[in-house]
């Protein structure tokens, strides 16, 4: 991100040290962690009226074929409420985008942030962060979906998506509600219990695209029923979150784990998914 200026970019007027000549390059536990690469707040560098529209111009090199994004802000850089998606081509529709400041954001200063998923390459998390202060707005709080954070230890795997594969933008609308306020106070509400996606098991003759959410099937007589409201394997459940393929180098499917839940998608026809643990990709 060049405008407005990152912590520690040699774009922004009020940092003064050694800038970050590797501000292009992802998150790195150790080294640039999540969130905003580890910089503390900085000096202001935009004043933005709530209600109003912030520009925001990305620059950098290797565009990865795109991805998606998403805008976010926050007042204790800790919750993220996200502002604005990008889906599947940004960075190639465009560099520029324009974001809007809600009405009712609460007045005072605020961490703006920009967060990427690419679309090919090594599976990687970019983001960076800018101190704004926004005038005119509430003395309340801010409520949202929270910033999806992937491809780093501990977090979601979103494999390359160039051939029409899985592109983890189901994981989108399942993000939970968070509500922040001026004071750096957040508060995160559960997640609807109910998931947006709950693809039937693979038939052995009539393929399913994984991309249209379909209900859950009933079970067959020879097997232990699962429970309805946990689609996935046996029992619709598992921990953290990882991805993994069914059968490598001969299966398109390959299982998600998200928030809990296991679900089954499927590669593009033509491909097969191939890699180890967290590193599913789609390829022929």
């Amino acid at each position: 991100m060049v405008q407005p200026a990152p912590r520690q970019s040699r774009y922004n007027p009020t940092y003064k040290g050694t800038p970050d000549y590797d501000m292009t390059s992802p998150l790195e536990p150790g080294r640039w962690p999540y969130p905003c690469r580890g910089y503390g707040k900085g000096g202001v560098v935009e004043t933005i009226k709530a209600g109003s529209n912030i520009p925001v111009k990305i620059g950098g090199g290797a565009p990865h074929d795109g991805g998606h994004c998403q805008f976010a802000l926050s007042y204790d850089d800790k919750t993220f409420v996200v502002l604005k998606d990008v889906f599947d081509d940004c960075l190639i529709a465009s560099r520029d985008y324009s974001v809007t400041i809600p009405a009712g954001a609460p007045s005072g200063r605020a961490t703006f942030a920009w967060a990427w998923i690419n679309k090919t390459g090594n599976r990687e998390y970019y983001m960076n962060c800018a101190d704004i202060e926004i005038q005119g707005g509430s003395s309340g709080s801010l409520t949202g979906p929270k910033l999806l954070v992937a491809n780093l230890p501990g977090y979601v795997t979103i494999p390359e998506f160039s051939h029409g594969g899985y592109s983890g933008k189901d994981l989108f609308p399942k993000r939970p509600t968070v509500k922040v306020t001026g004071n750096g106070s957040s508060e995160t509400k559960p997640e609807p219990s109910k998931p947006t996606v709950a693809p039937k098991p693979t038939p052995s003759t009539k393929p399913m695209p994984s991309a249209k959410p379909t209900a859950t099937p009933k079970p067959e007589p020879s097997k232990k029923p699962a429970k309805p409201s946990k689609p996935g394997n046996k029992s619709g459940e598992c921990s953290g979150f990882e991805t993994k393929c069914v059968n490598p180098g001969k299966s398109r499917d390959f299982k998600v784990c998200t928030n809990g839940h296991e679900y089954t998608q499927r590669c593009a026809p033509g491909t097969v998914c191939r890699g180890g643990i967290n590193q599913v990709r789609c390829d022929y």
